[in-house]
């Protein structure tokens, strides 16, 4: 469920994260969405994937808490 949580974000937040996603883990965006849809369906979303998205949900976090956009 925490996992879950993590990916409920407000659509300009939730684009952010999946173009770092994209970035950061040298995958097509395409790709990098159709894993998060997946893991929103309850899919297993690929491990070096999770790891990406984590950092990049780390790293968003981090620049809202500063009261920066990145």
């Amino acid at each position: 469920m925490q996992e879950r949580d993590q990916l409920q974000h407000a659509p300009d937040d939730a684009w952010k994260k999946l173009v770092d996603l994209s970035q950061n883990s040298n995958v097509k965006l395409r790709q990098a969405a159709q894993a998060i849809t997946q893991g929103a369906s309850g899919q297993q979303i690929p491990t070096a994937l999770q790891e990406h998205l984590a950092a990049a949900v780390k790293a968003r976090r981090a620049g809202h808490a500063r009261g920066t956009s990145g």
